[in-house]
Order: C-alpha cells, then structure tokens, then sequence
C-alpha cells in the first residue's frame, strides 16, 4: 500500500471518528437545551472544551498556541460561532437528521460563493451535482407542505460554515490545525457571554455529565477533523462526514422518537449524493 492510500485511510479514520464526536454532540446540545437556552449551551460548549487544550499546551508551551494573526483567528471564531448558534436554534426545532443533512450544504454554498464572488467557473457536472444537492433541500425544507422556518436557519448555519471555512484555508497558511481549534473555542467564550447571560439559569448537577461530555466531544472531533483533513485527499474525505448524518438520525430516532419521513430520508440522500459530487475533483 503506497503512502497515499495509507494517509488516505488514516485519515478516513480521524473524519469518521470526528463524524461520530459532533453527532454524539448533537444529541447532547438537544438534550441540554431544553433546560437551558440556545445561548448558554452554546456558551458551555466552549467553556467546557478549552480545559482540554491545557495539556497539549502543558507539554508543548504556550507557543503552540501563540499567533500573530489574532484578528483573523476571530473573525474565523465570530463566523463559527455564529453559524454554530443558528445550528444549535435549528437543532432545537427539527429534527436531528433533518437538521444535521442541511447542514452540510456547505459544499454548494461554497461553490457559490466562489463563482459570485471570486468569480470562478463551475462545470457543466458540479453546476449539475449542486442542482441534485437543492433538489434534496427542497424534500427537506418542503416550502409547498410542512414547512419548518427553521430548515432556513439550518440553511444560513450551512453558508456561513461556508465562510469560516474559507478563512480557516487563508489561516492553515501559516498557522498549524490545533493552533485554529485553539483559538476557535477561545473566541467563542467572549462572543457566547452575552447571549448566555441574556437568559442565564444555572445549571443543574444533571448536566454536569452532559456539559463535560460535550466539551470533550468538541475537542476531540475538532482535532480528529483537522488531522484527518491534514491526512487524506480532500475529495476522499470530504463526503465521510456524512456518517455525522446518519449518527444524527440514529440518536434522533432511539432518543427523541424523531422518525424522518420518506421524503426526508430521500432530500438527505440527494444532499449526499450532491454534495459528494462537488468535491470530486473531475467535477
């Protein structure tokens, strides 16, 4: 086996696995929100995942960490947690799997953004994958039936991802993954604060377990992402993330009795297939 295929299938490990983490995440941010509101579980969120880069910083030194791009790494941090809040808003509203497939339409919003603003050309095959790909959101959102307000903050989550991601590239320039994840969960504390203490309630000793399960989760699925990213080809790679899809719909179904209907099940196939489409490369 060649180191390609080797690095291709260490780092289908770290996706899978860092899949696994934030759909396990999902399910706890569900559950721990409906006790407390969007704004605090997703203050705790980073509160409870930042302890869990002091050893790595113990071991290495603060130079790890230290950067001299702190503007970009919060601007990065700001379109983040942003997304991430209208995510865990949608979460709370939709069902999981439902939730989850929306957002991972990054793919096509990416691809627009780049035609739109960078002016770049799409293919006859993406222009086509990416129509597959709204096909799917259409069976999802169902704008002519049972309409849910809130597949559309799924959907804005999904294009502001878009933009982080994209300064997450111009970053990885000169900054190394854990030093990102770092400074990701770092920002989102002073930009959670204020939603968190709109509607503060202390948390009960139930979610203790929760919250520190969350913040580990966190940590380990943003380092297994980044590592696995880092590993495999990007077009190998990019379409596992959507084992988080399927986690998602599990724990919907067996924890929350949230069971999707056909068409459901169909719109998330079809953001599947779509948005695996777009990131082969002869698309």
């Amino acid at each position: 086996m060649g180191n390609t295929a080797q690095n291709d299938l260490k780092g289908a490990f770290y996706i899978v696995g860092g899949a696994v983490c934030f759909g396990v995440c999902g399910g706890l941010i569900k559950h721990l929100t409906a006790d407390m509101s969007a704004g605090m579980a997703g203050f705790l969120r980073h509160v409870f995942a930042l302890p869990f880069f002091l050893p790595m910083i113990w071991r290495r030194g603060w130079g790890s960490v230290a950067t001299t791009r702190p503007l970009g790494h919060f601007l990065r941090g700001a379109a983040g947690f942003g997304s991430f809040m209208m995510f865990v808003v949608a979460l709370t509203h939709m069902r999981m799997g439902d939730a989850f497939a929306l957002s991972y339409t990054t793919p096509f919003w990416s691809f627009l953004i780049a035609v739109l603003v960078f002016g770049e050309r799409l293919g006859a095959a993406r222009v086509a994958a990416t129509a597959i790909g709204f096909a799917g959101v259409l069976m999802l959102v169902k704008p002519a039936g049972d309409f849910n307000a809130y597949a559309l903050v799924a959907l804005a989550s999904a294009s502001l991802t878009s933009v982080a991601m994209m300064m997450v590239k111009q970053l990885s320039a000169t900054e190394p993954p854990d030093r990102i994840a770092f400074w990701f969960i770092l920002a989102g504390i002073p930009l959670g604060a204020p939603l968190a203490a709109f509607a503060w309630t202390p948390p009960g000793v139930d979610d203790v377990v929760p919250l520190v399960l969350l913040g580990a989760l966190t940590w380990l699925g943003q380092r297994c992402l980044s590592r696995g990213y880092a590993l495999g080809q990007f077009s190998k790679m990019a379409p596992l993330v959507y084992v988080q899809v399927a986690v998602a719909t599990a724990i919907g179904i067996f924890a929350f009795g949230e069971v999707p209907d056909l068409m459901a099940v169909a719109g998330m196939v079809l953001i599947a297939a779509g948005a695996i489409a777009v990131v082969r490369p002869a698309a």
